[in-house]
């Protein structure tokens, strides 16, 4: 194999995706499949498998296909990409020039221009001319499709074929995709909540380091670390420290438990970044070809194929995803609601005349209700396919899959409750939030005006949910 690809917040994917890292030279087992295997002997070459252990047989006919369902334009590079680089790097035989070369054509000739539509089992046959493709808009034959963006289809080698139909690269694709944008916006949830801390006038000493060494979990120590970090010098915390100006013993969980759940999500991220570090470094052809000198080796079958542990690790992503959105719309609702926030009803100057954050508040519940339900464990859950052959699946991939609308969802949450706290902080005024929080107070205000009188909140939502993507937030813990 070839050096490993170390996994930290995707950046090596990332270089991968934009072609910024150099591909790792092709091992021996490139050429060895078909001077191993015997006269006759079945083997996974082309387009083909093993079915009963014994029928050699083609796949399918490519010009027969019936395409699924599109999926999410950027799902489509990723995988390419993924599959090109690392399989380079696999044990032995997976890819050739071939595949690699369809990859830099497709990035450099096409990009976004030509999406493959994959078919519900993900099977990307568009490189090799069939299925059919999105190129400027419009579906096409997958073959026509490439001939208008200048790119040859591949001319498959022994062995290739698994590669393509297998899709545990999609699938590691999708992940780490995820996880990239749920490191952004974990960071981000922690510059919401310091703001909205100081909109609810909450107390900072729950994020007392002592408190997190005391159960030393690192997730929410960096959590803690945060919050404390952007709140430090904080007018608004001074004004209501003495006990005769506010009585109140603990703020609620929301708040007060901010380092708990937020680093339990950093933490179970972390978890699903390892595997997927694993499997970023792994071979999951079938065979594998272990090549002892020129002429002589073994040929062996075996499950590296199996999806089930990027599976795992979806679901535990979808989990921490649903998670964050939770706590993030109970801060919401703890600004809106005057019964906790001791500001003015729906964080609006006039209440009764006008409906505030009311619908923001309403918004995120149901964004966060959404994430709930797509937090559903897909890798419990298993059918039967090709003849009992397959009787175990992962279900991976359509859980890789739900991911990139759950982060939509969570980022628009805590877009308004970027809005909601800044909101709350203007209430509160002249008194002014930390000098770090001031400065996402600031940049959120660039967007959004404070609001004084009911207008659509839409427009404000999208362009903070931007920033958010774009990792202007959590640039600012840096």
């Amino acid at each position: 194999m070839g050096g490993n690809v170390i996994f930290d917040a995707c950046p090596d994917l990332i270089r991968i995706y934009k072609g910024k890292r150099k591909l790792a030279a092709l091992g021996p087992g490139a050429d060895e499949q078909p001077r191993l295997a015997g006269p006759g002997e079945p083997t996974l070459g082309r387009m083909s498998f093993i079915l009963g252990g014994h029928i050699r047989r083609p796949v399918v006919s490519v010009d027969r296909l019936e395409s699924g369902p599109d999926l999410v334009k950027r799902i489509n590079y990723p995988q390419v990409e993924l599959i090109s680089p690392v399989l380079a790097e696999q044990l032995i035989g997976q890819a050739t020039v071939a595949v690699l070369k369809f990859g830099r054509r497709l990035r450099r000739n096409a990009l976004d221009e030509i999406f493959p539509i994959p078919k519900i089992g993900d099977r990307p046959l568009t490189p090799l001319g069939g299925d059919r493709a999105t190129f400027r808009g419009e579906v096409l034959p997958g073959g026509e499709a490439l001939k208008r963006a200048g790119i040859t289809p591949v001319a498959l080698e022994a062995k290739e074929g698994l590669s393509l139909l297998n899709g545990t690269q999609g699938m590691l694709a999708l992940l780490s995709l995820a996880l990239h944008e749920a490191d952004i916006l974990v960071d981000t949830a922690d510059v919401a909540a310091s703001l909205s801390l100081d909109a609810l006038r909450g107390s900072p000493g729950a994020f007392d380091p002592r408190i997190m060494q005391a159960r030393a979990y690192a997730g929410a120590a960096t959590t803690a670390g945060n919050i404390a970090h952007m709140n430090a010098g904080s007018q608004i915390r001074e004004s209501h420290r003495a006990s005769d100006k506010d009585p109140r013993v603990q703020d609620a969980y929301s708040l007060r438990c901010t380092p708990q759940v937020h680093g339990a999500v950093r933490d179970s991220l972390a978890q699903a970044r390892e595997m997927a570090a694993v499997e970023l470094n792994s071979a999951t052809d079938n065979p594998l070809v272990f090549v002892r000198h020129a002429n002589s080796g073994d040929i062996i079958s075996g499950g590296n194929f199996h999806g089930q542990p990027l599976a795992m690790a979806a679901d535990q992503v979808a989990i921490a995803i649903a998670t964050l959105g939770g706590i993030v719309e109970r801060r919401i609702e703890q600004m809106t609601n005057p019964l906790t926030s001791m500001l003015p009803a729906f964080l609006t100057p006039e209440p009764g005349l006008n409906s505030g954050f009311m619908i923001a508040q309403v918004t995120a519940a149901a964004l966060t209700s959404e994430n709930k339900a797509l937090a559903t464990p897909h890798s419990v859950d298993s059918i039967s396919t090709s003849g009992n052959q397959e009787d175990y699946v992962s279900m991976g991939m359509s859980g890789a899959r739900r991911l990139a609308h759950m982060l939509v969802n969570l980022r628009n949450t805590i877009a308004i409750e970027l809005l909601c706290a800044c909101q709350g902080i203007d209430l509160l005024a002249p008194l002014q939030t930390g000098a770090l929080a001031k400065k996402a107070y600031d940049v959120v205000r660039v967007k959004s005006a404070k609001v004084s009188e009911d207008r659509p909140l839409s427009v404000d939502i999208e362009a903070v949910s931007t920033l958010a993507a774009d990792g202007t937030f959590s640039a600012l813990l840096r």
